[in-house]
């Protein structure tokens, strides 16, 4: 079509006029299969590789949750048992529990014995 008033020529539209391009079918034959071998066999290998190495990081991460639980647990073990022998220590304490054997508290300080210079 020409435009006669200013001279310039109008085209139509080029994607109407051309026929549509189709895409290349992809067909698995055995030369492109032995083609992609080499690459297949290095994407698997690197995605099983990825795999090994997540599955270990998680078990590692699991077994540090449970050693801070075992730490935590193991530390109020502790600050009982210190609190049960700081009681049981006591001057008191210990002269209550010997007192059944027959012994007794000292009510005196203990002397000390030197030794003489010759």
């Amino acid at each position: 079509m020409a435009d006669n008033k200013k001279g310039n020529t109008v085209k139509e539209n080029p994607t109407q006029s051309e026929p549509k391009k189709k895409l290349p079918e992809l067909k698995l034959n055995k030369e492109w299969v032995t083609k992609s071998l080499p690459a297949i066999l290095l994407l698997s290998g690197l995605s099983l590789i990825y795999i090994y190495i997540a599955n270990r990081n998680i078990k590692k991460l699991n077994q540090a949750q449970e050693l801070k639980l075992e730490n935590k647990e193991l530390r109020s073990e502790l600050i009982a048992i210190q609190t049960d022998l700081m009681t049981k220590s006591k001057q008191s304490e210990v002269a209550n529990r010997v007192k059944a054997s027959g012994l007794k508290e000292m009510r005196v300080p203990p002397y000390q014995l030197k030794k003489e210079k010759k």
